[in-house]
């Protein structure tokens, strides 16, 4: 029978939600700048050029993204899982070849990443119909992900509890975006300027999580280079880190595909027009969006933390983060079906409201995902890493087997649909998995 959670919270979750919810405050409140940027940003750009132009930069930064996920290993949570033990028992060698290690892994899937993107460009730009400008810009813009060595940086800046700096690296961007956005508006540019001033704002928001981060690794440890370290016996040292960062590296991009390569899946299939209006709906989206990333960044540290010791509490706070969680999205879509078309049209301009019906799937989505999120954090901490992988694919392979066939029939909104259906398959699949989860027994027994 499974264990009753009392109603009151156990020893360590009143403290632990205090820091949740602290940490989540300082995140929330650098996004919600910086979604007010980027929604600016972009609305500027859809006044600014037509539709099918419009989608052309959207595409083209989606192209870079897409590349940057897809060597992209998180090691930021290898960085959590393996190095909060490590930090607990005052181990500070282990945990300086740990970032060693990761670190490593960052460097070569950022190279890897930015000479796929700039070598493939003419491949991807004759599956999207870009002209031979449009593929040399997307070369060009593939030189940005050169400073994508951020994993091991962020990983550090939540190992320390500086959400303080994650909270002030999540508005850099955006800010540069929004002033370049204003910038080539006032001076009337058009494509390649748009896409110059994405591109800058994605090179040196990725330049400032580098410089923060090790900043904060110096600042705690005192450590000189990482490069030198001796790592033989690693494998022993850390148990499964091969396997869990190939797991993360699975699942991040299995997490593409519903974020960013389904764009490029409109823009093939329906045109640039409609790939600017459906990654015009996932800007409104990532209301919801945003927060289910953020909440999983701030919830794993803590519910490792928690489960290192035994599990006490972490039940109890995530009972909490699932009613909230549920409550926003039910607000949330409860306005996009009302008020979505007008307020597209307000922002963006009339050709956008069409994006109205697209944007109401995809926060129904985002709101069954914002549930999935909190749990994933829960089952990352009990070392059900793999089983989530498993999930994600059974997600995913309802998504591939919807997306086409709705698209067909239901036009924009089907991507939408298909959303849906994979964001409550993956919901499902989270709840049954983490009723399951049991703390470690030695560590529970003296809890």
């Amino acid at each position: 029978m499974p264990r009753a959670e009392p109603s009151a919270p156990p020893d360590g979750g009143n403290g632990a939600l205090a820091n949740i919810l602290r940490n989540l405050g300082q995140l929330l409140a650098g996004r919600a700048v910086s979604a007010v940027l980027a929604l600016a940003s972009t609305a500027l750009m859809a006044r600014a050029l037509p539709p099918a132009e419009f989608g052309i930069v959207i595409l083209l930064h989606t192209y870079a993204l897409v590349w940057n996920g897809l060597f992209n290993c998180k090691p930021f949570e290898a960085v959590i899982r393996y190095g909060v033990p490590a930090l607990e028992r005052g181990d500070e060698a282990s945990l300086a070849r740990l970032v060693s290690i990761c670190l490593r892994v960052d460097i070569a899937t950022t190279l890897g990443a930015t000479v796929a993107a700039c070598l493939l460009a003419g491949i991807a730009g004759g599956w999207l119909g870009w002209s031979a400008e449009v593929v040399q810009l997307a070369q060009i813009y593939g030189l940005v992900l050169l400073t994508g060595v951020t994993g091991t940086a962020k990983g550090v800046l939540r190992l320390y509890n500086r959400f303080d700096l994650l909270s002030r690296q999540l508005a850099i961007g955006p800010l540069i975006r929004f002033s370049g956005a204003v910038l080539v508006w006032i001076t009337g540019g058009g494509i390649a300027e748009f896409a110059m001033a994405w591109g800058a704002a994605l090179f040196l928001e990725q330049g400032y999580m580098m410089q923060r981060g090790w900043r904060e690794w110096h600042r705690q440890t005192g450590a000189g280079s990482l490069t030198g370290l001796k790592l033989e016996g690693w494998r022993e040292e850390f148990p499964g880190l091969a396997r869990f960062l190939g797991v993360v590296y699975w699942q991040s991009n299995l997490d593409l595909v519903p974020k960013h390569l389904s764009t490029l899946l409109v823009g093939a299939v329906l045109g640039s027009a409609e790939a600017g209006l459906f990654r015009l709906a996932r800007e409104f989206s990532s209301v919801l969006a945003t927060p289910a990333l953020l909440l999983r960044q701030v919830l794993f540290p803590d519910f490792a933390r928690l489960w290192h010791r035994g599990g006490a509490g972490m039940r109890w706070i995530l009972a909490r983060a699932l009613g909230g969680a549920g409550l926003a999205g039910v607000l949330i879509v409860g306005v996009a079906v009302t008020a979505g078309a007008p307020l597209l049209g307000l922002v963006a301009g009339a050709e956008y409201r069409g994006a109205a019906a697209v944007l109401s799937w995809l926060l129904v989505a985002a709101s069954l995902d914002l549930g999935a999120s909190v749990l994933r954090a829960a089952s990352y901490a009990m070392g059900q890493a793999g089983a989530v992988l498993r999930l994600n694919l059974i997600a995913l392979a309802a998504y591939a087997a919807t997306f086409l066939p709705l698209t067909q029939l239901m036009g924009l909104t089907g991507p939408g649909a298909a959303a849906c259906v994979s964001s409550a398959l993956m919901l499902g699949g989270m709840v049954s998995l983490v009723a399951r989860g049991r703390p470690p027994v030695a560590l529970a027994a003296g809890s």
